[in-house]
């Protein structure tokens, strides 16, 4: 009897264990996601990763291309709406918008989209819990559990650029659109831009547009204490009969911080296209 009671006992201190690791296996972890905004954000690979979505960068676009049975739904990046195309009976597919409550945004040469909207993609729970900064999604069992990573650079509350002041930022840019030169009105903008810039030429192809940037709904990207950048999109027109496309200009201004105020210093532009997000264009 004793020896079965040993027996037991020497097959229970193994048992415990394995059925631990048995457990963390129905988990898995996303060890960089982002906090944006007070929202999560994850890596484009872990969506493939983690969640079993094929998932196909499209470059040139800047956009996300999610794959589900025949369905295909496209995220642009700095957009907030995604759209999903099906194949059709009559037509050859129709087209479903999907508003989101952040825009997929590129940081530090990473895709990141928002976690909430793949929670609902996959039609997965998610929880989170302020106190660890952690996520949680939940499907069919399984656990995938988001860590949120620390900010490479930290910039203290009162040192930010604040919402406030980035939108009055962006209304000066939008403000000097059909200018090729500002230097004759120096005297107004020096609140808002550096001398670098109001010293420099303003290039043509990209302030010249018809309508003006709408104010940013991506993140700030801190460089470092004293510099910051970050890109608006705008949508032009649909080049083609269909509409299918947009042709997209984006603007990324670079912001110096000099004593307590923020100013921009460099504005750079880059075009692109992307799927028709039934955004109004002229």
């Amino acid at each position: 009897m004793k020896k079965l009671i040993l027996s037991l006992a020497f097959l229970l201190l193994f048992a415990i264990p394995y059925s631990t690791t048995a457990q963390a296996a129905e988990s898995e972890v996303i060890d960089n996601g982002q906090l944006l905004n007070h929202r999560v954000f994850i890596p484009m690979r872990a969506v493939s990763q983690s969640f079993g979505v094929p998932v196909t960068w499209i470059a040139d676009m800047k956009t996300v291309l999610l794959t589900q049975r025949k369905n295909k739904t496209y995220m642009p990046a700095n957009f907030n709406r995604a759209v999903t195309y099906t194949p059709g009976i009559d037509v050859p597919y129709v087209f479903t918008f999907i508003d989101l409550d952040a825009p997929a945004q590129i940081r530090n040469g990473t895709m990141y989209v928002p976690l909430r909207f793949m929670s609902q993609y996959i039609q997965a729970s998610i929880s989170w819990n302020e106190q660890t900064k952690q996520a949680t999604i939940t499907k069919d069992g399984k656990q995938i559990i988001v860590h949120v990573q620390q900010p490479q650079v930290t910039v203290s509350a009162d040192a930010q650029l604040t919402v406030a002041r980035l939108t009055v930022l962006s209304d000066k840019l939008n403000e000097i659109a059909d200018r090729t030169s500002i230097k004759r009105d120096a005297a107004t903008y020096r609140s808002y831009f550096t001398n670098a810039f109001i010293n420099s030429t303003l290039p043509d192809a990209g302030f010249a547009k018809t309508r003006p940037y709408s104010p940013p709904i991506t993140t700030v990207t801190y460089i470092n204490q004293n510099k910051a950048e970050i890109t608006q999109s705008l949508a032009i027109y649909g080049p083609d009969l269909l509409g299918d496309t947009h042709a997209v200009t984006d603007r990324t201004a670079t912001f110096v911080r000099n004593g307590n105020v923020w100013k921009v210093d460099r504005v750079s532009f880059s075009e692109r296209s992307i799927m028709n997000m039934g955004v109004a264009v002229e």
